[in-house]
């Protein structure tokens, strides 16, 4: 037996208050179990707008332009309908090249790819042709921020347009910005005017393998590294470690499902016997072979 109580203190007793109303396709049927119940019920009709099923369609919303995974012309139209705001619709082919670039195809909308993402309180810049940005990291820069202490020193090796460096700013940190693109640095900087964050971050255009050891030469010794290129991070290792005594890493990998292990032992593989932990956090789902993982490495001299 299914037993319903309806029950709200703040209302009187008395049958005036919000009645509950359920679709049926027998009305005489569903009338006659309600009162058989015990319940009031009162009969009623009602015309309902019939919509076409909800379509699931893979994409990724950044500022006006909307970037599928998959799907045509029919496909983007849905999503503008759904999004008054976009008014640029591509279509994602892959990532290519040392810049991880997207190879955008261009479905509805002018092919403009310059865009303004507002996430938590900033406004950031973007140029989705010829910059990296992915909109779904926006949890993962939140808890790599709630992490950070005001006052560190940190570096973002693969800044982009500066996501990253921007949250990290924010919470009071010292944030060095390095990326090879110069479309991304170009960018980076404009992002840290933007936001009026340009006094905490110092953007550096060039290879992190010679950029950051050039400035750990100097005298900078890092307190947070974030090493967000998931398929080229470990290659960069040995740079970041010049420039921690100690302090956290956090290395972006791409893992075979089932992988972890194997990874986790190639990373401390090239740690060149520093003392350190390594805690590892899945960030996302890639695809049904592989995942997105940050290695948390506490480098503890």
């Amino acid at each position: 037996a299914v037993r319903i109580v309806v029950e709200d203190p703040a209302r009187p007793a008395n049958g005036a208050g919000e009645r509950l109303a359920l679709p049926v396709t027998d009305l005489d049927a569903a009338v006659s179990l309600i009162r058989g119940l015990g319940m009031e019920a009162i009969p009623g009709s009602a015309r309902f707008e019939v919509r076409d099923p909800y379509v699931r369609i893979p994409y990724d919303l950044a500022g006006s332009i909307a970037l599928l995974r998959d799907g045509g012309p029919d496909e983007a139209e849905t999503v503008m309908a759904r999004h008054p705001s976009v008014r640029t619709v591509y279509l994602t082919r892959g990532i290519e090249g040392g810049f991880r670039t997207p190879d955008l195809v261009l479905l509805s909308g002018p092919d403009d790819p310059v865009t303004i993402v507002r996430e938590d309180g900033f406004e950031i810049e973007v140029d989705v042709r010829n910059t990296y940005f992915s909109p779904r990291l926006a949890h993962e820069r939140g808890r790599v921020v709630s992490l950070a202490r005001p006052g560190e020193t940190v570096v973002d090796m693969f800044c982009g347009v500066g996501p990253f460096s921007l949250h990290l700013a924010r919470r009071g940190c010292r944030v060095h910005a390095v990326d090879l693109n110069p479309i991304a640095v170009d960018l980076a900087r404009r992002n840290a005017a933007r936001n009026g964050l340009s006094d905490r971050i110092e953007v550096h255009h060039g290879d992190a393998r010679e950029v950051v050891p050039r400035l750990a030469a100097g005298g900078l010794r890092a307190d947070r590294i974030v090493m967000n290129h998931p398929t080229a991070a470990l290659g960069f290792l040995d740079s970041a470690l010049a420039a921690i005594a100690r302090g956290t890493i956090h290395l972006y990998l791409m893992v075979e499902r089932d992988g972890l292990d194997a990874a986790i032992g190639r990373v401390r593989g090239r740690l060149a016997g520093r003392n350190a932990g390594i805690r590892p956090h899945q960030v996302r789902s890639v695809s049904p072979a592989g995942d997105q993982w940050c290695l948390d490495i506490d480098v503890r001299m």
